[in-house]
């Protein structure tokens, strides 16, 4: 099986992937009118947000390249990359919105569990 992977980078094991996608319907009711009378805009388009959660095992320093890797994607220049997964025959295109992360050490070995946010796009 085939590691998911952002820009290039592993996201080692991936526990599960969400993805939200969202119509920006705008529902307007003019006065007197029941919400059967509503007049519905699609004006904003429609995003989608994947959120991604998994953990890295290995050394705390090789552990640290990755979450900066990552971080760097996520650094007030953001550019679009890939995010490839499903055995690598899916890749979307992203920027990252966010990276969260939590360490976990248990002696030599650390580990380290993440959210990661991309929003899909061009």
């Amino acid at each position: 099986m085939t590691a998911a992977t952002l820009d290039g980078k592993s996201l080692g094991n991936v526990q599960n992937i969400q993805s939200d996608k969202t119509a920006n319907i705008q529902q307007i009711s003019l006065p007197g009118d029941n919400s059967d009378q509503a007049i519905l805009f699609d004006l904003l388009g429609v995003t989608k947000v994947i959120t991604v959660n998994g953990i890295w095992t290995g050394t705390t320093a090789a552990i640290k390249v990755l979450i900066g890797a990552i971080e760097d994607l996520c650094d007030g220049d953001q550019n679009i990359v890939d995010f490839i997964f499903m055995n690598g025959t899916t890749t979307v295109k992203v920027m990252v919105g966010g990276i969260t992360t939590t360490w976990e050490y248990t002696g030599i070995e650390s580990s380290c569990s993440y959210v990661v946010k991309l929003l899909e796009g061009i």
